[in-house]
């Protein structure tokens, strides 16, 4: 949730940073499960946690659960009274919707009490409690992304292969604890304090993460897991029966890994505490929220129908509310309005239409990018629901040219000439490739070849007279 953003602020990473002086930045495992789908990412990773959940409380009949995120989202989303006085329904609005949500839970609620009974659950079951994994999944995102599926029901094969393929490979007794086990817990009041917080797993005396990313960003998980040990240690202090935390650790479920540390070799660094400390206050500070205009569209508004912004597509979409007396899962009218020239910018929590029919950004100063990352550009997609985006610089970087001109260059012009006296630069090819070859007499018969040139240079830096090549 909010935890992940905060970690990102600057200068939260600037406390974090001598805490992880010591620690290795990248591990280096080898993939085992690919993503089966492109886009679908968040989803399968949001799947893969409840169906992780799932499985151990079949296992661990002692795990200690809590109302799944998916029952948060229906029952207090409201469907919906805007949270802005000028916000229309860019989440979920209307009984209709709430009416299909409300069945998605429901079934999955029944497939979840009836597979967690079974001794050896059957293929069949397992696919079952996986596909309403992904339904939920769906529902989640309005409150962990803020981002409205219009199509919860929606279930792909290739997620479920993928989360499957992942299920095989856990470590369940590494993961289990047949003495203390909470899944998706919180941290007390000090979650609403951060903007909310919830762990994956605490089994015995370790706090779980599990992360379904191919790509490795150990540094990443580290600054996380510093949230969480942060938060867990200020929720002993709060309720004395919250569990002790004394190790971190990181399942990488596409590697089959799971990396564990002692939490004693951040607690007892000597800024630690100074991080712990500022940790809260800085998050007080950045909990002002706000909203700006980010295109003005003028767009007539129908009560009849839900507003939204596709960010990954860049538009704007309606769909038809639910008509009174229909089913709650019937195929309602979608209808693509127009097509959005935006720069997708992080600083925005996530994109709506307000009430005068314009795309409006709720912005957050806790979603601001480091000062390392690159800013956002407008050629790039989004890649998950939750408006992080590509760099045009990288989209609309150009290969370097291997021809490099000596000398200064003008402004704006990248193949300015040389100065008075410099020699050209000319590309030629050898051995397939192409080089920058000097033109002129000092290559004499050997103008093919890029050998003489570089034993000379060689020779000068080793001050030794070149060797004479043999012709």
């Amino acid at each position: 949730m909010a935890l992940t953003h905060l970690v990102k602020d600057p200068e939260i990473r600037s406390l974090f940073e001598p805490l992880l002086a010591n620690m290795p930045h990248t591990l280096a495992l080898p993939l085992k499960i690919p993503l089966h789908r492109e886009g679908a990412g968040p989803l399968v990773g949001t799947a893969f946690d409840y169906s992780v959940r799932f499985e151990l409380q079949r296992r661990y009949p002692n795990a200690v659960t809590r109302p799944w995120v998916a029952e948060t989202v229906v029952v207090t989303a409201e469907f919906e009274a805007p949270s802005h006085e000028n916000q229309t329904a860019t989440s979920p609005a209307g009984d209709g919707v709430k009416g299909r949500w409300t069945a998605v839970v429901h079934e999955a609620r029944a497939a979840v009490a009836s597979y967690i009974i079974e001794q050896s659950p059957s293929l069949p079951a397992r696919e079952n409690v996986v596909r309403n994994a992904l339904r939920l999944g769906r529902i989640d995102a309005v409150l962990r992304g803020h981002y409205f599926d219009p199509e919860p029901e929606r279930v792909e094969p290739s997620d479920v292969a993928d989360v499957l393929e992942m299920m095989d490979i856990v470590p369940w007794e590494q993961l289990g604890s047949p003495n203390l086990l909470w899944l998706n817990p919180t941290f007390g009041t000090f979650s609403r304090r951060v903007g909310g917080a919830d762990a994956d797993i605490i089994s015995g005396d370790r706090l779980l993460d599990l992360k379904t990313t191919s790509r490795l960003t150990h540094l990443e998980d580290l600054r996380q897991l510093l949230g969480y040990l942060i938060l867990a240690r200020a929720a002993r202090t709060e309720n004395p029966s919250y569990p002790a935390v004394s190790n971190l650790g990181v399942y990488h479920a596409r590697h089959g890994h799971l990396w564990v540390s002692p939490a004693f070799g951040f607690v007892n660094h000597p800024a630690f505490a100074i991080a712990e400390q500022r940790f809260f206050d800085r998050a007080r500070e950045l909990a002002k929220v706000t909203t700006e205009k980010v295109v003005k569209l003028g767009l007539v508004l129908d009560k009849g129908w839900i507003y939204y912004v596709d960010v990954e597509g860049r538009a704007v979409w309606r769909i038809q509310k639910q008509k009174p007396g229909s089913s709650p899962i019937s195929v309602r009218k979608r209808e693509k309005l127009t097509h959005l020239s935006i720069d997708v910018e992080k600083k925005y929590r996530y994109y709506f239409i307000d009430r005068d029919g314009d795309v409006a950004g709720q912005l957050n100063p806790r979603f601001q990018p480091a000062p390392d990352e690159r800013p956002v550009g407008s050629g790039a997609r989004a890649p998950n629901v939750r408006n992080h985006a590509m760099s045009s610089e990288r989209l609309n970087r150009q290969p370097a040219e291997t021809g490099k001109v000596r000398g200064r260059r003008s402004p704006g012009d990248s193949r300015a000439a040389p100065p008075e006296g410099g020699r050209k630069i000319r590309k030629r090819s050898v051995g397939g490739g192409k080089a920058a070859v000097p033109k002129g007499p000092a290559q004499g018969a050997h103008c093919g070849s890029r050998k003489p040139a570089a034993r000379s240079r060689r020779a000068a830096s080793s001050g030794k007279p070149a060797k004479p090549r043999r012709q």
